[in-house]
């Protein structure tokens, strides 16, 4: 799902592939990580179906170049607002050149590192309004127990009835046939929705997209 990218920046661990993926290819798709323009569209239209839309605040962390943006906007499916949270600058500028390009007035981009800033999602909830996270890929560079801690900051700032949606790499491939994932890091597909019904029993599961590869949950605070 990912390129395997050399480490050249001095950026966090985290956010390093993107930082070294942006001095080679600007605000490209190559800059995104993914291995096809096709793969990314098929995530976003999972997490399109879980949104409440035209109705929800989204917060989209790790917005890249706002492709997922993008994509609402091109199928008819903007939520009332959209905020873009992304630590690269290059990607940080490039959404905002697609705001401003297309005109989206309920749309704006912040340049925030949400692992870094620990009281970014209560920011977003307290300041924007913002009553739905998104994590589209934004979490494959970080290690199964930060991702779950990065998670739990971002479920405890929602507000009631709040969403929290992610898509991550899954471990329960057909046949056990992971293979190289690069920078990026399966997660233990189970213990992940193990994680969320702890948590609230408002839990949507997609694992059927991909051949398996990835999965997506969407949490409602009750």
């Amino acid at each position: 799902m990912f390129k395997k990218q050399k480490p050249k920046s001095d950026a966090p661990t985290y956010l390093r592939p993107y930082a070294d993926a942006a001095r080679a290819h600007g605000s490209g798709f190559g800059t995104m990580l993914w291995r096809s323009p096709e793969g990314q569209k098929k995530r976003f239209e999972v997490i399109a179906q879980m949104i409440d839309q035209g109705q929800c605040i989204c917060a989209d962390l790790g917005c890249g170049r706002a492709d997922l943006l993008t994509y609402l906007a091109d199928t008819g499916r903007l939520p009332q607002a959209y905020l873009g949270i992304d630590g690269i600058p290059d990607m940080y500028a490039a959404a905002q050149a697609v705001i401003q390009d297309r005109a989206l007035e309920n749309a704006q981009c912040i340049l925030a590192d949400f692992v870094a800033d620990a009281t970014l999602f209560q920011k977003l909830a307290a300041d924007h309004d913002a009553d739905t996270f998104i994590f589209s890929g934004s979490l494959n560079t970080l290690e199964e127990p930060r991702a779950k801690a990065l998670l739990d900051r971002a479920w405890s700032a929602l507000p009631f009835n709040g969403l929290l949606i992610f898509n991550f790499l899954s471990d329960r491939v057909p046949g056990g046939d992971t293979g190289e994932t690069g920078p990026a890091y399966r997660f233990k597909t189970l213990a992940m929705l193990d994680w969320a019904l702890e948590r609230t029993p408002l839990v949507r599961f997609r694992h059927d997209y991909l051949d398996g590869h990835d999965a997506t949950i969407r949490m409602q605070k009750p």
